[in-house]
């Protein structure tokens, strides 16, 4: 009897504990955090241009590179501009980028070729002679991997080489032959000098290139540049005449950036920025030749007048550039293989 009553207990127990179990609420697992995604890096880059305010070079490029940089990153670059002086002086530039003073800068094709030598090939005088040549030559036959290896050698990354349209000779004289540059001064482009000396022309620097004060003041006598600035810097107060045949080569720049700047970005922001701006140059070309042209406009109605030169001084001109290839080359082994490449595109559109 005890045993039965002892079997009816635990069978009673058994019963009530398996519906407390099943009634009881299960115990809910503790929530898992939640591990933010890691921020993207973002950077801030001071973009200096060699040029004041008003010149086309600070307001189209500089100013529409900047813009670029920072859609195609999505925010990610911000980019401030800053006009010729504003943090160092032009002369600067080349230096401020390496040292990391700015991180990025723009100054004229052929400027730091001392120091860096392929930079006399970036704008070979006597080449291309439009924008869309000049844009074949840089960046269809190598010519841009072996200027970007030169520079990332001096702490620089080549990000682009900007197309300005011709650069022409204006005087504060009748300028209408190489015989009538002899013995006078002026200003050219480190890449095209050892032509003028060649023409009995002598070059000298203008700090700052203040060209207009430099020819008001009789400091220069005639300077090479690109065309739109009779206008937007009031060039043509102080031109006589400018020289529409032979240009002396295409008006351009070289956009420097800090190599560890760049670095720092990875490859995927860097194959963004590059492609970008690459292709963003043959719009700010275009927008730059617009300019031109009313620029010429402009100034054949204040008095300048627009002259071309004979066909013999237009052959001793080619004559003169080949010959100074030839010095260029002697340089660096890159600087042979750069005119070499420029010599076998210009054979190639049958110009040699």
């Amino acid at each position: 009897m005890k045993r039965k009553a002892l079997l009816v207990l635990l069978g009673t127990l058994l019963v009530v504990t398996l519906v407390v179990t099943a009634c009881a609420e299960p115990t809910p697992a503790p929530p898992e955090e939640e591990v933010p995604a890691p921020a993207e890096a973002e950077f801030h880059w001071r973009f200096q241009c060699a040029y004041p305010d008003a010149d086309l070079d600070y307001q189209i490029t500089t100013k529409g590179m900047a813009a670029l940089i920072e859609k195609i990153s999505e925010g990610r670059i911000k980019v401030d501009t800053y006009p010729a002086g504003a943090l160092v002086a032009p002369e600067e530039i080349f230096s401020a980028v390496i040292d990391g003073t700015i991180e990025m800068g723009m100054d004229m094709t052929g400027a730091v070729g001392e120091m860096v030598p392929t930079d006399y090939c970036t704008g070979l005088h006597g080449s291309a002679e439009t924008l869309e040549e000049y844009y074949d030559l840089c960046y269809r036959t190598g010519l841009m991997d072996i200027f970007r290896e030169d520079f990332r050698e001096h702490g620089i990354y080549l990000l682009c080489i900007t197309l300005g349209g011709p650069d022409l000779l204006r005087a504060t004289f009748r300028l209408d032959g190489w015989d009538a540059i002899k013995g006078k001064k002026g200003w050219a482009n480190p890449a095209y000098i050892g032509v003028i000396e060649e023409l009995e022309g002598v070059s000298v620097d203008v700090p700052g290139y203040d060209m207009y004060s430099a020819m008001k003041l009789g400091t220069i006598e005639w300077h090479g540049w690109s065309v739109a600035e009779l206008e937007t810097l009031g060039w043509k107060e102080v031109t006589k005449s400018m020289v529409l045949d032979p240009p002396m080569k295409i008006a351009s720049n070289n956009v420097y950036v800090n190599l560890e700047a760049w670095e720092a970005l990875g490859p995927e922001l860097q194959e963004k920025v590059d492609w970008a701006v690459i292709h963003g140059a043959v719009d700010w070309g275009l927008e730059y030749r617009d300019w031109n042209y009313e620029a010429i406009a402009a100034s054949k109605e204040y008095g300048v007048e627009f002259i071309k030169f004979s066909a013999a001084d237009k052959a001793k001109f080619i004559e003169l550039c080949v010959k100074d290839w030839d010095r260029i080359a002697a340089i660096s082994p890159r600087n042979a293989e750069c005119v070499e490449l420029a010599r076998e595109w210009l054979r190639k559109i049958g110009r040699l």
